[in-house]
């Protein structure tokens, strides 16, 4: 892929306060706001394929957001097959924070 060497791989990073990380089981439903609220920072959370959303959290002292980005897969390719009778398709989107806020863009394939 032509990734620098400098890349760490890793289930999770944090930068800038905030904390970017794959997938969680048994996080439960929203997943990256019910991650943040356990660990009261911010986080994004990829690889979930079915959940997209960006939500916020307050206390009296801090703003916190759970933002959830979808997964890049192709449904229609063998390896994702087994997924083929699940109700729910996958969402397609990506994720991104600017100056500390976060967005989401859905995609379509």
């Amino acid at each position: 892929f032509g990734i620098p060497d400098t890349w760490i791989y890793d289930y999770s990073h944090e930068v800038d306060g905030i904390v970017y990380t794959h997938g969680h089981a048994g996080a439960g439903k929203p997943l990256a706001i019910n991650l943040a609220m356990k660990m009261f920072k911010s986080v994004v959370c990829g690889h979930s394929h079915t959940q997209a959303n960006l939500q916020y959290y307050s206390t009296k002292d801090s703003l916190i957001f759970g933002m959830t980005c979808g997964c890049l897969v192709d449904p229609h390719s063998y390896a994702f097959d087994y997924a083929k009778t699940q109700v729910s398709r996958p969402i397609l989107g990506v994720g991104f924070v600017k100056n500390g806020l976060p967005s989401f863009i859905p995609m379509t394939l």
